[in-house]
């Protein structure tokens, strides 16, 4: 974990305020969508994203998360997509992203 993630989870805890993370799948519904998300996300104020790599094969995600993977996928996500949205992301904003995987797309 990061450290401006441990931070604003210890300064939540501290006040015994809540947490709120929104899991989005990159790439869906569209390649150029995402980061549009993550600001409207963040600009609503959400903590912290969890950004989902898509897979081919995401068989320990729900229906839901397996088709916004496979649309991504067939909308021609790769890998390389996920740095591309991070650094637009970063120009506007410093909300903490975790990434989701699995193991076999790194």
């Amino acid at each position: 974990m990061n450290q401006a993630l441990n931070t604003l989870i210890r300064d939540k805890r501290a006040t015994g305020d809540s947490l709120l993370s929104i899991y989005v799948t990159a790439g869906y519904p569209h390649l150029r969508d995402t980061p549009r998300i993550i600001l409207e996300l963040d600009k609503a104020g959400v903590d912290f994203i969890e950004l989902g790599i898509p897979f081919s094969d995401p068989m320990a995600d729900g229906p839901v998360i397996q088709q916004a993977s496979q649309t991504a996928l067939t909308n021609g996500f790769r890998l390389s997509h996920t740095f591309e949205i991070l650094k637009e992301v970063r120009q506007f904003s410093s909300i903490p992203i975790l990434l989701m995987t699995y193991l076999n797309p790194v």
